[in-house]
């Protein structure tokens, strides 16, 4: 028989293989077929640019040379202590690195919070929920990286959370506290809230009142107000400033959507094979963008979901059940209208959903006691799941050539005019000024 030593060193193998697997599955597309979107590029990287030539100085709040000036910092998510913006200056590198960062992240905390619902298959679920339809959307066809931190990072505050209200320790409830407080410092807003509105949701639902009665706790509410000041103030001052920021719903989801995971299996064969189905098209860059989930998992956590409501077993599983049909019926909703645009973005209600169907499947599956009932579970959700990485793949691959590509240098840019054009370019040393193109 093999010694506890070796089988270690033998699990300890196949993880970094696992984690391997996924990093690659993201670094290597992004290599070759690079990213053109360039929304965080132009205000989240730019000022994290600035922010590293000036030494990550605190107090750097104005820049200059962009138009007349303009006020730090640009953008929102990832200025605070994010480990990965060090490298900043090459943005291959950062991405590079980010990704391992976070993907370390999500792997190890996804088996801590697995083991408190004493759930099997956890590289199974690894891999699915590193494959969701936000991860595709974010990493291979948009540039928001501070997405993929936020998503990689639910685990982690939501192990830290459980395992408070489980136990009821003040040390468990301060891991929590700064976890969160670097989560919420280096994501979304709508991202935030979100997060906050599901752990009030957790604490009545599983009556963990027992947190009021406690001196810590308000003691870790002052300490989390002070460390999110700055980044609350930001918000609040720039909010009612920009028109742009009431914005009606970006996205409006039918429950028609609800059958997506279902679409992108059809749209494989669409992709791959030419097939013609009636009212679909090959997958497009909106399909990821807009569809609320990918793979056919999310009808296995549905489906059980259910299941423990009728059983009554809810409790048992923190309510989580709940939490999951809750984040279904609000990305269907317009929260632009019921929540004066302060939350615009309903599809964001999406991670979260794709979260705890993850967490819904491991239990599921750690139920079935019937062998080719569990095996056939695991093969439809990991080859849906397959399948659509891989329509988003072929999508990349086919699509026009990159007109841009943030991620690589155009070696043509001399034989561009622009070029030719700065370089007639006179500047007057007696009459210094800024020259605006």
């Amino acid at each position: 028989m093999l010694s506890e030593k070796k089988i270690s060193k033998q699990n300890k193998i196949f993880e970094l293989l696992i984690l391997l697997l996924v990093i690659t599955s993201y670094t290597i597309p992004l290599y070759f077929y690079g990213v053109e979107s360039t929304e965080d590029y132009s205000h989240t990287n730019f000022f994290l640019k600035l922010s590293s030539e000036n030494f990550f100085n605190p107090f750097f709040f104005y820049f200059d040379l962009l138009g007349p000036g303009s006020r730090l910092s640009l953008g929102t998510g990832l200025d605070y202590f994010y480990i990965p913006s060090l490298f900043i200056g090459n943005l291959s590198l950062f991405y590079f690195f980010s990704i391992i960062f976070c993907f370390y992240i999500q792997f190890n905390y996804l088996k801590k919070l697995l083991k408190l619902f004493n759930c099997k298959f956890f590289y199974l679920l690894f891999v699915l929920y590193s494959f969701n339809i936000t991860y595709l959307n974010q990493l291979l066809i948009n540039d928001s990286i501070k997405t993929l931190f936020s998503l990689s990072f639910f685990p982690l505050i939501f192990y830290y959370f459980l395992k408070f209200i489980r136990s009821e320790k003040a040390h468990y409830f301060f891991k929590f506290l700064l976890a969160f407080s670097y989560f919420f410092l280096n994501s979304h807003p709508t991202i935030n809230l979100m997060i906050i509105i599901a752990f009030l949701f957790f604490l009545i639902m599983n009556k963990s009142f027992f947190i009021f009665k406690k001196k810590y706790t308000y003691f870790g509410l002052l300490l989390f107000l002070i460390l999110i000041s700055d980044y609350s103030y930001k918000i609040i001052y720039d909010f009612p400033k920009y028109e742009e920021a009431l914005r009606q719903q970006l996205f409006d989801i039918k429950f028609k959507h609800l059958s997506s995971g279902i679409v992108f299996v059809f749209k494989f064969f669409e992709d791959f094979f030419n097939f013609d189905f009636p009212f679909l098209s090959k997958t497009d860059v909106m399909d990821n963008k807009m569809l609320p989930f990918g793979g056919l998992l999310f009808y296995f956590a549905f489906f059980y979901s259910i299941k423990e409501i009728f059983s009554n077993n809810s409790n048992r599983i923190y309510f989580i059940n709940y939490l999951f049909l809750l984040s279904i019926v609000v990305i269907l909703l317009d929260t632009s209208k019921y929540t004066s645009s302060i939350i615009n973005n309903n599809h964001t209600y999406r991670d979260l959903m794709n979260f705890l169907s993850v967490i819904l499947l491991g239990l599921f599956l750690t139920k079935i006691k019937n062998k080719k009932v569990l095996h056939s579970v695991i093969l439809i959700s990991l080859v849906s799941t397959i399948l659509h990485y891989s329509s988003t793949l072929f999508m990349q691959a086919n699509q026009k050539k990159l007109t841009y590509n943030q991620l690589k240098i155009n070696e043509d840019y001399k034989n561009f005019a622009f070029y030719e054009f700065s370089k007639n370019i006179t500047f007057s040393e007696k009459e210094p000024a800024k020259t605006y193109i």
